[in-house]
């Protein structure tokens, strides 16, 4: 048997005061804005490796998965990014398999026009059904509206003067802020009912391999978890009503880089 599978006998017929505790592990951006603590399972690689399932509609969970990844994103890039916005006309009907392989077209324009560029990309469904797309784009620090309007007015080909001429916006970033501001606004809100009945993915990347995430993840006892989720917790708290209302502890929050990893040494007792 097991040293550790003869502990959990020992223990569970009061033998030892052996425990064995969950594996805790603190995750952090250096140069971005996410701070994480998890309990209870392996560390996972930050950048993901398999394959996901099925997807249907935009749960709150893939928000979530969206505002931890742009939260991730290096800040000085991201106060670099554009903002890309691709809309239909009113009059034409699209169906979800050709308004992605309207994307991928898109994309694949601007990847060619800009070779290390990282796209994240949400889809959202206007109120009459229409489609619509909200990205942001990290790498070029200049891309021609003329370009965009011609690009996607070529692609989706609707012969609509006014939407070459209204179908595409291009803004600059200019913070950090207002990249997550523009991901939690646009990019990850939540449709009426808390999700919508999309099937397929509804946001994504392309280009991960340029996308500037970096994280650093440290073990932690129980006492460290502890430390990191009270510390999490109150940084939430102090910015939202909403959290203090929230019996349950949150497990990652916006925190500076710098900030973020002086926490995470100060949970884990860790010498800077």
């Amino acid at each position: 048997m097991r040293l550790s599978d003869r502990r959990r006998a020992e223990a569970r017929i009061g033998l030892s005061r052996a425990h064995i505790s969950p594996r805790s592990w603190a995750e952090v951006a250096p140069e971005g804005s996410f701070l994480a603590v998890h309990v209870g399972r392996k560390a996972k690689c930050p950048v993901p490796s398999a394959k996901r399932g099925a997807v249907h509609g935009f749960s709150r969970q893939s928000r979530g998965r969206l505002l931890k990844l742009v939260a991730k994103v290096n800040r000085l890039e991201a106060s670099r990014a554009l903002f890309v916005t691709l809309t239909y006309p009113s009059s034409t009907s699209v169906s979800y398999f050709s308004c992605k392989r309207h994307l991928d077209s898109f994309v694949k324009r601007l990847q060619r026009k800009f070779v290390h560029c990282a796209i994240i990309w949400r889809l959202e469904l206007q109120k009459n059904g229409q489609p619509h797309f909200h990205l942001i784009v990290i790498g070029p620090r200049f891309i021609p509206h003329e370009w965009v309007a011609r690009a996607w007015y070529e692609v989706v080909g609707t012969g609509n003067s006014d939407h070459l001429s209204a179908g595409t916006e291009v803004r600059r970033v200019g913070s950090f802020k207002q990249a997550f501001s523009y991901a939690a606004k646009y990019a990850a809100k939540l449709p009426e009912g808390e999700a919508d009945d999309t099937e397929g993915r509804v946001w994504g990347v392309y280009g991960r391999r340029w996308l500037p995430v970096r994280v650093i993840q440290w073990e932690l006892d129980g006492e460290g978890e502890a430390r990191l989720t009270r510390a999490i917790r109150n940084l939430v708290e102090s910015r939202s009503k909403r959290a203090r209302e929230n019996p349950y502890p949150p497990h990652w929050c916006i925190c500076e880089g710098d900030r973020g990893v002086r926490i995470v040494a100060w949970a884990a007792r860790l010498a800077l």
